[in-house]
């Protein structure tokens, strides 16, 4: 058969929900392997797409008439080899590592999202929309809750199993047009046999016996309409392929409608992937994550009220210290979450209380984050604790590093001159000295750089002000300015008009 979608049923949105509660029940989590699946299987599925294209554009130089699929594979290529190449730039080597693992015969050392995301591509023929993402997911993890990561890693999964299934249509393609050809191959010599040499008729069939092709829908289709078409004794090799067809149940009848079924399919399958490519590209994925994410919904209940209205990338640096508390502890992120609100709130009340004036920006970025920490039990990487004690000695770290540095880029230069005559004293220390001045700005330069490197800017939190400036937030900006002539004056009111048009809000 061609895809095997085609076996798989298109579900409903109370199907795809079902489908998400059976996922989370069947799936255990094992530990990620360190073996990298996903970039091979794409380079594989990428290879299979290009040899496919190359056979279709081969066939039409030859006058060959395509399939329906085959046309949309063409005349999308250029389309596939973007998402392609988008895939591979937003797939790390290790990528894979970092994200949870099915123990499962069928999906082993497949990530859990790449297995979510490629039984929704199953069941909705490679039709994706929003809403049969949210069901199936919403109803995962009504069981599982997933991670932070998972869901980021959703529209990258997404694009692989898109790209999976249209490498299946794309098989389906290459093996039917191989079919078809074989098929037109026999056609043709038994028909030139019966038009030109009835005596040979019968060794043509046997010939075709004995190459024993295989009898697919495609070839039994394109055989048979070949035959009747013109062979002027058609009920000979026809009756040899029924023959054929019985040991499989089928007529030939049957066939030529698996065979319309099957083009039908691969076009409309393959129409419904590269729209879904569209689709994935013209998604703003920060809605789904926030939407999804159970992080979120917890840290959206800040006692100070603060957290909703703060814009999305300060949200997400939040949400980033919880994922990390959770990668170096034995804690899931849930849980993670669920302890940074208590310690915001304090022991004993509820998130609403007015008596709670704490941030939890204080307790994730501020001065209670160490709190946290130690309360999760984390355990940072040996690089985060060097950045960390970096952070606490500011002083120390720089001036300490200076000084080690100079020391050492002056120290070939003073033991070279110690090996030599020891008359020369003063001017030895003299010129050990003076080197100290070039070694030390280099020194700097050094230090400057490498802090660049390890210590990470920490941007400011910002709220969001894009649907305006609210009344709490209202300020002044003053201007000073100097009224000396008339000139002057005409010019600041003329600036004070364009502030005015440039700034449209509400006062």
């Amino acid at each position: 058969m061609g895809a095997n979608l085609l076996s798989s049923g298109v579900y409903t949105l109370g199907q795809l929900e079902q489908l998400g509660h059976n996922l989370a029940r069947r799936h255990s989590v094992v530990k990620p392997g360190q073996v990298d699946v996903l970039l091979p299987r794409l380079k594989r599925n990428e290879d299979v797409l290009r040899n496919t294209y190359k056979l279709i554009t081969a066939s039409i130089r030859e006058g060959h008439k395509i399939t329906p699929a085959g046309e949309w594979l063409l005349d999308n290529f250029h389309v596939i080899e973007e998402q392609i190449r988008t895939a591979k730039s937003h797939l790390p080597r290790r990528y894979s590592h970092e994200l949870p693992v099915i123990d499962d015969i069928e999906w082993k050392t497949k990530p859990r999202v790449f297995i979510i995301a490629r039984e929704l591509i199953n069941h909705t023929d490679g039709r994706l929309d929003i809403n049969a993402l949210q069901s199936i997911v919403k109803a995962y993890q009504l069981h599982t809750p997933l991670r932070l990561g998972e869901l980021w890693a959703f529209p990258i999964m997404l694009r692989l199993g898109l790209i999976d299934n249209l490498r299946q249509i794309a098989e389906s393609i290459a093996t039917g047009f191989i079919d078809r050809r074989s098929a037109k191959f026999w056609a043709e010599k038994i028909s030139h046999a019966s038009r030109h040499d009835p005596h040979h008729l019968i060794s043509e069939i046997g010939d075709l016996a004995r190459s024993d092709p295989r009898l697919s829908s495609m070839f039994v289709s394109e055989f048979t309409r070949r035959i009747h078409n013109h062979c002027h004794t058609p009920s000979m090799p026809l009756s040899w392929v029924e023959q054929r067809l019985n040991d499989t149940g089928l007529t030939i009848e049957q066939q030529q409608f698996l065979a319309s079924q099957e083009l039908a399919h691969d076009q409309m399958s393959m129409s419904n992937s590269i729209s879904s490519l569209r689709f994935l590209n013209d998604t703003d994925w920060r809605d789904f994550v926030e939407d999804m994410s159970g992080v979120e919904a917890i840290l959206r209940q800040d006692p100070a009220g603060v957290y909703p209205r703060m814009d999305f990338a300060t949200r997400d640096s939040y949400r980033h210290v919880i994922e990390y508390a959770a990668r170096n502890s034995c804690h899931e992120e849930l849980d993670a979450a669920k302890i940074a609100l208590i310690l915001t709130v304090g022991e004993g009340h509820s998130p609403s209380d007015p008596r709670s004036p704490r941030h939890i920006g204080d307790t994730l970025l501020g001065q209670f984050r160490e709190d946290l920490m130690r309360k999760l039990k984390v355990s940072p990487p040996l690089r985060d604790r060097a950045r960390n004690l970096v952070e606490r000695l500011p002083l120390l770290y720089y001036l300490g590093s200076i000084l080690v540095l100079t020391a050492l880029l002056a120290a070939p230069l003073f033991i070279f001159l110690l090996n030599l005559d020891s008359q020369m004293t003063f001017a030895y220390r003299l010129i050990t000295l003076l080197s100290l001045f070039p070694a030390s700005h280099g020194a700097v330069a050094i230090v400057n750089w490498l802090t660049t490197i390890f210590i990470r800017p920490k941007p400011w939190a910002r709220m969001d002000l894009s649907d305006g400036v609210p009344d709490s937030a209202r300020t002044m900006v003053a201007v000073p300015s100097m009224l000396s002539d008339i000139r002057t004056i005409r010019k600041l009111l003329s600036d004070i008009e364009i502030r005015y048009l440039g700034n449209p809000d509400k006062i």
